[in-house]
């Protein structure tokens, strides 16, 4: 380990959107960032892998929509949520966010690999395959980190700030928060490729089963996503057999049946057990900022997980540019973070609540579906009430 630890701005732990914008809006106007992931990149995320329309604006602030766009994101203008006996009800896209444009679809590894790009051109040191296997925080000295290579190779470095940007897990967070505790994972989400099935391209498809839910839409490269959650105590009773769990969860769903009757899966599944929902504490020390998933997890359904994390980047990074000391920038980005994402978290929290019980869920699917009044407004309790342009800290 060397004698003299480097020193940095801020030092960001986690590549994905969250991590890799924050480094884009740190780095670019001279701030010296370090960014570091436990993977190698290009990698394959669980995620639904739909961007919505609010997010366009973020990437194009941050200088990487048009290579976004180049890379053959599928556009879709309709979520269609289905229940078990196939009754529906369409969300139009555009509906979502001001600017009503239509979603893209992206892979994670794609849009992923796009943006640790931008973030190295735009002068973010990254180190990739390196974990964070110590971090001490002070606030007269600062933060010390302690990196680690696959290889077991250690390192220091030093910085006035971490940020937290490694999802459910909180890896950095949950070392200074009191409140964290193991919670045993209630559910586990499953992601798939795939090819055949019978989704209109620009067709995001939900669909309803006991225990849980499901999604499917076209990516780039004529690609479909399939990404699924289920109650972990369905998933043991069933066993590890993807097939078996596919038709015993998403394939009861009669919409399900139909469009994914002759699909054919590439490449490897990815699962990963699901503990919690909803907010925790996003600055759970003066000198520590919690982004994206490990600042608060949305239900998929809404398919605002990618903007969740592009509006918390840009909320911690706006605090850490206005230069306010650390003992005050933890509580002006909590509480900015609490009005721009707790409403629509406590919402999606009741609708999740009412829609454990399989004849309330499809009796809201069918309600829905009779208006679009309802449909524009559950739409819009999903999202943020505070535009880009007003998405800032409490002054």
């Amino acid at each position: 380990m060397t004698s003299t630890p480097e020193q940095f701005d801020v030092v960001i732990v986690g590549a994905g959107p969250a991590g890799s914008s924050s480094a884009i809006r740190l780095a670019n106007p001279g701030r010296k960032v370090l960014l570091i992931d436990k993977s190698v990149f290009p990698r394959h995320k669980l995620c639904g892998e739909f961007v919505s329309p609010e997010c366009l604006d973020n990437l194009d602030e941050l200088g990487v929509l048009r290579e976004i766009k180049n890379a053959g994101p599928a556009t879709i203008r309709t979520t269609v949520f289905y229940s078990r006996s196939g009754r529906s009800c369409a969300v139009a896209n555009k509906w979502l966010a001001r600017n009503e444009q239509a979603s893209i679809a992206i892979s994670r590894r794609t849009l992923d690999q796009i943006l640790l790009k931008r973030a190295q051109e735009t002068g973010a040191e990254v180190l990739t395959n390196t974990t964070l296997a110590d971090v001490q925080c002070s606030e007269r000295l600062g933060v010390a980190c302690v990196l680690e290579t696959e290889d077991g190779a250690k390192h220091a470095v030093s910085s006035s700030l971490v940020i937290d940007a490694t999802g459910r897990g909180r890896y950095v967070a949950r070392r200074f928060d009191e409140r964290s505790t193991i919670v045993k994972p209630s559910q586990v989400a499953f992601k798939i490729h795939l090819r055949g099935a019978v989704v209109a391209p620009d067709t995001c498809e939900i669909y309803s089963f006991r225990g849980g839910y499901g999604g499917c839409t076209r990516i780039e490269n004529d690609l479909f996503n399939l990404c699924f959650i289920v109650d972990a105590s369905r998933v043991r009773s069933i066993g590890r057999d993807l097939g078996a769990i596919l038709e015993a969860t998403v394939l009861t769903n009669a919409r399900a049946a139909k469009t994914l009757a002759d699909i054919k899966i590439e490449g490897d599944r990815i699962s990963v057990p699901i503990a919690r929902y909803g907010a925790m504490d996003p600055a759970p020390a003066p000198r520590v900022l919690a982004i994206g998933d490990a600042a608060a997890f949305i239900d998929p359904f809404t398919g605002s997980g990618i903007a969740m994390a592009l509006e918390s980047s840009k909320l911690a990074c706006e605090s850490i540019l206005n230069g306010d000391r650390p003992e005050s920038l933890a509580d002006l980005y909590r509480q900015a973070h609490a009005a721009a994402f707790v409403p629509r978290l406590r919402f999606c929290r009741a609708l999740r609540y009412l829609s454990s019980f399989p004849r309330i869920a499809d009796a809201i699917i069918v309600g829905l579906g009779t208006s679009e009044l309802l449909r524009r407004s559950a739409a819009s309790l999903t999202r943020s009430s505070i535009s880009q342009k007003q998405l800032k800290l409490p002054r």
